[in-house]
């Protein structure tokens, strides 16, 4: 055998595995495609109530977007309707004091300007590491 057909073959045998090996280079890691199973498979419904000239809402929707988390946002000077649904839902949970935004509903909790940390161990239905 001369030098040209040993190099053939060992370029046919190992140009398979690198290719192999850069190629997943792209893909997320396996922490981050359980992350996104956890989040995808156990996160509440979440409604946040605010303005969008509200900076604090702003910064907390940034943050729930990074993270991938799904939200809907209802602007409360923008619509009469979304405002008195707040004002209800204030109402039954007995809260009388100043409102300030962002105001998360999960699944019924009302949070009024949560940290993220505050909201986050209310998003998912089952505890784990995403609410620690």
């Amino acid at each position: 055998m001369n030098r040209s057909h040993i190099l053939y073959i060992l370029i046919t045998l190992l140009l398979p595995l690198l290719v192999g090996c850069s190629a997943g280079k792209d893909k997320p890691d396996a922490q981050e495609i359980k992350q996104e199973e956890l989040r995808k498979g156990h996160q509440k419904n979440i409604i946040i109530y605010g303005s969008m000239n509200c900076i604090h809402c702003h910064q907390f929707m940034r943050k729930l977007d990074s993270d991938g988390i799904e939200y809907e946002f209802r602007d409360v000077d923008a619509s009469d309707d979304f405002f008195h649904e707040l004002q209800e839902k204030l109402q039954a949970i007995g809260y009388t004091g100043a409102v300030q935004y962002p105001v998360l509903d999960i699944e019924g909790d009302i949070l009024i300007n949560p940290t993220f940390k505050e909201a986050e161990k209310k998003m998912y239905n089952k505890p784990g590491p995403l609410s620690n």
